[in-house]
C-alpha cells in the first residue's frame, strides 16, 4: 500500500491506494454546465491504467465542483444577446 496526497490551494486529497490501483491524472475541470449566472457543475476525470483494476480497486475517477459562469447576470446576458441579434434560448441558466 502507498498513501499520497495531492492538490493545490484549498484542495488537497489524500489517498492509500494498492501500488496496482494505477491511475492517470486529472483531466482539467470541464467547462462550466450554465452559460450565465451560479448553480452550474464542472467536472474532472482520471482513468485507470490498467482496466482490470476497475472491478477491484475503489479509488475516485470522477470530481464534481460548483461553479459560476463567466456572465454572472443571465438577464444582462439576454439583452446583450437580443441587441446582437443572437437567440437568448442559446444561454443555459
Amino acid at each position: 500500500m502507498i498513501g499520497a496526497c495531492v492538490g493545490t490551494g484549498l484542495e488537497n486529497v489524500c489517498e492509500t491506494v494498492d501500488e496496482d490501483c494505477a491511475v492517470t491524472q486529472w483531466s482539467t475541470w470541464s467547462p462550466c454546465s450554465v452559460t450565465c449566472g451560479n448553480g452550474g457543475t464542472s467536472q474532472r476525470l482520471r482513468y485507470y491504467l490498467n482496466k482490470d483494476d476497475m472491478v477491484r480497486c475503489r479509488r475516485d475517477t470522477q470530481q464534481t465542483q460548483t461553479c459560476v459562469a463567466d456572465v454572472r447576470d443571465c438577464d444582462e446576458a439576454r439583452r446583450t444577446a437580443q441587441s446582437a441579434g443572437t437567440q437568448h434560448s442559446r444561454l443555459i441558466y
